[in-house]
């Protein structure tokens, strides 16, 4: 009765799917039908033993719905997590399946003796591919005609394009051993930019987090502090990051994925600043360094602050004795603040050229 239900269409592209997923428990479609029901059931009782815990009709009408709604659902997420995943895998066993069939054909194997003996080689979602057709070819189906059927139906779109080739060499009496030397190279190089674009994200994180750890460990420069030799000290080390982070890749679509990288990674860590404990890894907390007119050396050494640039900020607030600042805060920003004697504190606009900050 499910069978006859379903309509015929939309019955064949679950079948495929289910193919492409690699038959998951040797679903069929009615199977498939079958326990988005009973999971949409689940999640309904589940749904409607909330709303009852709520104790609201309404919440017991909405939790029964969206619990209905996503029962229903969720096996069919399943199914396109699962047919992701061995559209991956064919991806990534096409350039070692590429090269074993150009070593079978140049050793004089036949291109169906070639596929076999990827099969043998390979257990993987490619190598079952293949092996469907070698069976269907068995059962007398024209060769070609399961290929492309192969081609079309898996979704990878460099094992389309390779099939096509195949059919294109078969029809025009092209040397298959040409053909399939070309592809594997075509395969290599493809294998390889991907593999680089991820080196770059990857370099390009790495390096950020390395800039951002020394700066929190050596200390904390501001823009307007910065002297001629820290100018020089940036540019030098802009210049010696950069094959560190673009590695062998200079062309421009390299430098749009780095550009990405760092704006994507710069962004999130300006949104985990926000989070109390990750603000306190990278935030230094207030450092006192002058305390009733006396100076807390322990701390300055530690802080990297002299006695000179002490003086020069309670100058800019107008205290020229030691003993009448109560109290000298050096902040996270770099600035100092002095409270003098029976009054209020105040921060000085003067920022300490260098600090360095302890954890």
């Amino acid at each position: 009765m499910m069978s006859r239900s379903t309509p015929q269409k939309a019955r064949q592209n679950l079948m495929n799917r289910l193919d492409l997923a690699g038959r998951p428990g040797n679903l069929t479609p009615e199977d498939f039908a079958a326990v988005r029901i009973v999971a949409a059931a689940v999640t309904a009782a589940v749904g409607l033993g909330i709303g009852l815990l709520l104790g609201s009709v309404v919440y017991l009408v909405i939790s029964l719905a969206a619990g209905a709604v996503l029962g229903f659902y969720l096996p069919v997420l399943w199914l396109k997590q699962k047919v992701d995943a061995r559209r991956a895998e064919i991806q990534k066993g096409l350039p070692d399946a590429m090269d074993l069939l150009v070593i079978a054909v140049d050793a004089g194997l036949g291109f169906d003796a070639a596929l076999a003996r990827v099969t043998d080689k390979y257990k993987n979602a490619l190598s079952d591919e293949f092996a469907k057709v070698l069976r269907e070819v068995s059962l007398g189906r024209p060769r070609l005609e399961a290929m492309d059927e192969m081609g079309r139906s898996s979704g990878v779109e460099d094992l389309h394009n390779f099939i096509q080739a195949i059919i294109q060499s078969e029809q025009f009496g092209t040397g298959i051993g040409k053909i399939l030397r070309i592809q594997a190279d075509e395969m290599r190089r493809k294998r390889r930019q991907r593999a680089q674009e991820w080196e770059l994200v990857l370099r390009g994180v790495v390096i950020y987090a390395a800039l951002l750890i020394a700066l929190r460990i050596f200390g904390k420069r501001e823009v307007g502090q910065f002297t001629l030799y820290d100018l020089v000290f940036i540019l030098l080390v802009a210049n010696a990051l950069q094959p560190a982070i673009t590695g062998p890749d200079t062309s421009l679509g390299g430098g749009f994925v780095l550009i990405v990288v760092l704006v994507g990674t710069n962004y999130l860590v300006g949104k985990l600043d926000n989070l109390p404990r990750f603000h306190r890894l990278f935030t230094p907390a207030p450092a006192i360094i002058v305390r009733d007119g006396q100076y807390v050396s322990e701390v300055m050494k530690r802080e990297g602050v002299d006695q000179e640039e002490v003086e020069m900020s309670m100058r800019e607030h107008g205290v020229i004795d030691m003993k009448d600042v109560q109290l000298a805060v050096l902040e996270p920003d770099g600035t100092i603040s002095v409270v003098p004697t029976g009054t209020a504190m105040t921060r000085t606009k003067h920022r300490i050229r260098y600090h360095h900050r302890a954890g």
